[in-house]
């Protein structure tokens, strides 16, 4: 066990073997606690920040726009509009919308979620066919072909 003196102001320096172990560094961050009559230093784990994409100025009311389209998608869909291709490409860029799913954010989309919403308003769907009434559903579509 390495151990070390508490100087001045009550700095403490950790020993070169426990540094060494744990890959501390000058700058690095130490959460303290004390815990069951112990003093506990634990490194903290620092996640690198990603990189920020860089936007001229188009790109930059484009996502503004993008932003506010986003936000007013997910709080009344029926009553907004969705991502011109433009806004989709900087929302994406900057991270707004994650890659896999952005296409839910499209206006085609959207388009497709307000009529399919009215449709279901205004009675005009059915419910669901099961068992048998699908099958042959199934059936005579493959014989209408």
């Amino acid at each position: 066990m390495a151990t070390t003196k508490i100087k001045e102001r009550f700095q403490v320096t950790i020993p070169r073997e426990v540094r060494d172990r744990f890959k501390c560094e000058v700058g690095d961050t130490l959460d303290v606690a004390y815990q069951n009559g112990r003093i506990v230093m634990v490194r903290q784990q620092v996640i690198a920040k990603p990189q920020i994409a860089k936007l001229d100025k188009e790109e930059q009311v484009l996502a503004h726009t993008a932003r506010e389209k986003i936000r007013k998608i997910g709080s009344d869909f029926l009553n907004s509009v969705g991502l011109s291709d433009d806004e989709f490409k900087v929302a994406v860029k900057i991270g707004l919308i994650d890659p896999d799913e952005a296409w839910w954010y499209s206006e085609e989309w959207q388009s497709g979620e307000r009529e399919a919403s009215n449709d279901l308003k205004d009675g005009e769907v059915s419910d669901a066919m099961k068992g048998a009434e699908l099958n042959q559903y199934l059936n005579d579509l493959r014989s209408n072909k």
